[in-house]
C-alpha cells in the first residue's frame, strides 16, 4: 500500500486516478512533457485509464506544494525497484523532480527494503539524466539508446551513503 510521503516542500501521496487526471492531463498531453515519456494522452478519460495501469502493482505518488494545491507531478516505484517521473511544466527547473524522487528512494530503502534502485531513461533526455544523476543514480556501462541509471544501498552499514532528502512527517 501507499503511503503519503512529505519533504520540506512537497506533499507526496497515492495517486488517485480520479482525482488527479485533471490537474496531470495537461503534462499527458503536451508534446514536450511527454516526449521522453510516450505517447500524449488522448482525452481525459485515457488520462484516467494510463493512471491506473501504471499504479496497478506498483507504488506511484502525485506531488503537490500543499495538500490542496495542483498536482504537480508523479513519481513511480515500480515492481523491483524501477523508478518513473514526470513534472508538469510549469514546475520545470525548481528542484521539485530531484527532491520527490529522492524522498521516494529514501522510502524504498529505509521502509521498502529495497537494495537498489534504478531508472531507464532516453539518452537524449538531458533533464532526466541529470535529475538521475542528481539523486545519486550512476549509469551502468553498455546503456544503449535508452540509459540504465542506478543506485544501491550501501552495503556495509545497511543504510543509503549519499546525501538524503530528509521525509518528514505529513
Amino acid at each position: 500500500m501507499t503511503i503519503a510521503l512529505c519533504t520540506k516542500r512537497l506533499w507526496l501521496e497515492p495517486v488517485d486516478p480520479v482525482r488527479d487526471a485533471g490537474d496531470l492531463h495537461n503534462a499527458l498531453t503536451d508534446p514536450d512533457v511527454v516526449r521522453f515519456w510516450g505517447a500524449p494522452s488522448r482525452d481525459l478519460g485515457h488520462t484516467v485509464e494510463r493512471l491506473r495501469a501504471m499504479r496497478d502493482g506498483n507504488d506511484y505518488w502525485v506531488l503537490r506544494e500543499s495538500p490542496d494545491s495542483p498536482a504537480a507531478g508523479f513519481v513511480g516505484l515500480m515492481r523491483g525497484g524501477g523508478l518513473d517521473w514526470l513534472l508538469v511544466r510549469r514546475v520545470w527547473g525548481r528542484g521539485f523532480g530531484t527532491e520527490a524522487v529522492g524522498a521516494v528512494i529514501e522510502h524504498g530503502f529505509r521502509h521498502l527494503g529495497l537494495s537498489r534502485v534504478e531508472a531507464r531513461v532516453d539518452r537524449d533526455n538531458g533533464r532526466s539524466l541529470a535529475l538521475a544523476r542528481r539523486v545519486g543514480l550512476t549509469e551502468r556501462p553498455g546503456s544503449g539508446t535508452r540509459v540504465v541509471l542506478v543506485r544501491s544501498r550501501a552495503a556495509k552499514t545497511g543504510t543509503d551513503s549519499r546525501r538524503r532528502t530528509m521525509i518528514v512527517r505529513c
